[in-house]
């Protein structure tokens, strides 16, 4: 998780300044991080699954669940918000103002909902996971609005929300995407607690 901070604290930084050598170093974290997550994979699978307590089995289960998400979020920074970035900085394509406001104010929510994930990890606090589970449909909620005043940019001809129109609308979805893999740890422990429907379709039927 540290290192995952390390990667995703930097990332917006790198879309107004390409640093090749901070940019490579971002890579190598990734690098890292494969190698960490296939070490607690191997271990996880070396515990003794008989000896486990029906609590322990499902702590098990969430570690393992957490880890393959991390991998999945540095693979997101490391793929292709770098990679959007370089083709910015290639380009020498700006964000609009407000665009850029969008992108800035959305990646700070997405590194304070990584703090609180990281604390229901740890504390398996019911309202943190209830709080980073409203976080995530407030993120989604953010992205569409985004989504929407980037098309009304685009509708009155600004020239650059158009030549940045691609690395906008993927920085938004790569961004929601992290976030949503940090709210994933929320659901086992509300799941636990009887705070969460097996399907959402169940509310939906129930009309």
């Amino acid at each position: 998780s540290d290192i995952i901070e390390l990667m995703l604290q930097p990332i917006m930084s790198f879309y107004e300044h390409a640093e090749k050598s901070a940019m490579q170093e971002t890579k190598d974290l990734d690098l890292h991080i494969n190698r960490l997550h296939s070490s607690i994979k191997l271990y996880l699978s070396d515990l003794e699954h008989t000896a486990m307590t029906e609590q322990d089995a499902g702590r098990k289960l969430e570690l393992s669940n957490f880890a393959i998400n991390m991998e999945a979020v540095g693979d997101l920074v490391a793929k292709n918000m770098l990679t959007l970035a370089a083709r910015k900085n290639r380009e020498s394509l700006t964000f609009s103002p407000q665009g850029w406001d969008e992108l800035s104010e959305l990646h700070k929510q997405v590194v304070a909902n990584m703090h609180l994930a990281l604390n229901v990890l740890v504390s398996g606090d019911i309202s943190s996971a209830r709080q980073l589970v409203e976080e995530k449909d407030r993120i989604r909620a953010q992205e569409r609005n985004s989504n929407d005043q980037h098309l009304r940019r685009l509708q009155t001809g600004s020239v650059v929300s158009i030549e940045t129109s691609d690395i906008h609308l993927e920085t938004l979805r790569a961004l929601r995407q992290i976030n949503s893999l940090f709210a994933s740890g929320a659901y086992p422990i509300l799941s636990q607690h009887g705070e969460l429907l097996d399907s959402r379709l169940t509310k939906v039927r129930g009309k």
